[in-house]
């Protein structure tokens, strides 16, 4: 994922935080029982969303609560779960905006000189 966000044009974004979000989701679907996993990624708007279905019969309800709240501690700008019969969705809101530049350090203070 973080090489196709490269690919597109994007060089500076949280890449840590990045692997981090697909891992959540991911684990997720998988401890979710399914069958089938898909992850799919797209761009918009400087931002990536990171999509995860799971289809097939699954081992119960999920702990949809402490995902998003993992990744919302992650920083996302937006995330949701969605359960439907064929299987669950789950995704994430990566802003990829390159954060802003540090600022400079000022001028030091003088001590005004003693005669």
């Amino acid at each position: 994922m973080v090489q196709a966000l490269h690919e597109w044009g994007y060089a500076r974004f949280d890449e840590d935080t990045a692997r981090a979000v697909v891992e959540l989701l991911v684990t997720a679907a998988v401890d979710d029982g399914g069958t089938h996993l898909g992850v799919h990624l797209a761009d918009h708007q400087q931002h990536a969303l990171v999509l995860v279905l799971s289809s097939g019969p699954h081992t119960g309800r999920p702990d949809d609560g402490s995902l998003l709240h993992a990744l919302a501690a992650q920083g996302v700008a937006d995330c949701g779960t969605e359960a439907a019969e064929d299987g669950r969705r789950r995704w994430a809101l990566l802003d990829l905006t390159p954060p802003p530049p540090a600022p400079l350090p000022g001028p030091t203070p003088r001590t005004p000189a003693h005669s």
